[in-house]
């Protein structure tokens, strides 16, 4: 019967761990002893006020005891089994460092998701704030308009029956400034998107203007435009200056046929569902809650009406009507309105000299390049 006999280790006192390795090769003769090595770390660790794994410890303790068994064992099989009780807790250990492993990337993993979406979210607010800052200014009417209107080329007139008429009107009746309804609503947009009047600055000469005119309307008013407004010395507002420079804004915010080309504006030859008409009002109220005036398509077929619009302010009305205010480039200086029926999800537009009024379909303008 073989006896186990106790081995004593003696261990020098580790006040700091600065240099561990050192003092394990200084105090292990044996540099294969792994359970020497194993009992130096916990040694060191404790030393130094770290926390030990309850795990590690047990599985050191257990190597303690194991290497003075197993200096002075006789039986291959003892042997063997204390090699397998210590792989045991070995694998325990190892299989519990690499499950911690695991959940801590998947906790660092999880916080970079985060950050990253909350960064972005905090951009797309600032981005926000900086485009509502950047049209806080109330639209005003008529300050912010032409002064000057659009003609049609038919002559329109409305029946007393609540008819329209529309004839071709004479060569030398065509008026001399008209289908240029879209162009006015985007000039409107543009000046009032991208434009400063100041009118403590001194004003400048006619082909000064005519430059400021059409650099202005090379701006997509779709865009963000630039980052710092186009000014207009000497003058106020839209009103005025248009009402001094008539010709040459008449000649350099666009010709009349490119809005004809555009893709959006053929979408008068479909009809529009009732829903569509819904989704456009309650865009229509958001876009102007946040400080966005925005243009609207209007029509009634191919040749009755084809028409746009600036809306630029709304009412609620008690049945859930909405009550757009809006310009109408045919009628200068004059209120108009768009309603918005909730009982039918239908637009009605004014009675007007040239629209008897009534039933018109609605639509987006200017969001994009082509619509």
């Amino acid at each position: 019967m073989t006896g186990y006999g106790l081995v004593k280790v003696t261990f020098p006192t580790v006040t700091s761990p600065p240099n561990s390795v050192a003092l394990c090769r200084e105090n292990i003769s044996d540099s294969s002893s792994v359970d020497h090595l194993l009992l130096w770390s916990e040694r060191i660790r404790v030393s130094a006020g770290r926390r030990v794994d309850p795990n590690l410890r047990a599985f050191r303790g257990l190597s303690n005891t194991a290497a003075g068994r197993i200096r002075n064992v006789a039986s291959p099989e003892e042997e063997n089994t204390f090699s397998e009780e210590r792989n045991c807790f070995a694998s325990k250990y190892t299989d519990c460092s690499i499950q911690r492993r695991a959940e801590l990337n998947i906790l660092s993993s999880n916080f970079r998701k985060g950050f990253e979406v909350h960064t972005r979210v905090l951009c797309l607010c600032a981005l926000a704030f900086l485009t509502v800052s950047a049209e806080s200014r109330p639209f005003q009417f008529p300050s912010d308009t032409f002064a000057f209107s659009n003609y049609t080329y038919f002559d329109y007139r409305t029946t007393p029956e609540g008819g329209l008429e529309i004839n071709r009107r004479p060569r030398n009746k065509i008026p001399e400034y008209s289908r240029h309804c879209f162009t006015m609503v985007r000039a409107v947009l543009e000046f009032y998107q991208f434009a400063e009047f100041r009118p403590d600055l001194a004003k400048v000469s006619e082909a000064e203007y005519q430059n400021i005119i059409r650099k202005l309307s090379r701006i997509p008013p779709w865009s963000s435009g630039p980052t710092k407004k186009i000014e207009i010395p000497g003058y106020a507002d839209l009103h005025t200056f248009s009402s001094d420079y008539r010709l040459p804004l008449q000649n350099n915010i666009g010709q009349w046929w490119p809005p004809y080309l555009r893709i959006g504006n053929w979408r008068t030859v479909f009809p529009a569902l009732r829903s569509n008409q819904k989704d456009l009002a309650n865009w229509l109220r958001r876009e102007l809650d946040a400080g966005r005036v925005r243009p609207v398509f209007i029509t009634r077929g191919f040749r009755t009406l084809n028409h746009c619009l600036v809306a630029y302010s709304y009412t609620t009305e008690p049945n859930g009507d909405l009550i757009f205010a809006v310009y109408d480039a045919n009628q200068r200086d004059k209120l108009v309105h768009l309603r918005y029926q909730a009982s039918d999800e239908s637009f009605q537009f004014d009675k007007t000299w040239y629209y008897p009024g009534g039933l018109v379909t609605a639509m987006k303008l200017y969001v994009s390049p082509i619509m």
